[in-house]
């Protein structure tokens, strides 16, 4: 899969995760 063109994972459950984690 291209992940240049797809966002980034890790950004993307990291948002999520941060809201939860604080």
């Amino acid at each position: 899969k291209p992940t240049g063109r797809h966002r980034p994972r890790r950004a993307r459950w990291r948002r999520r995760r941060h809201r939860r984690a604080i």
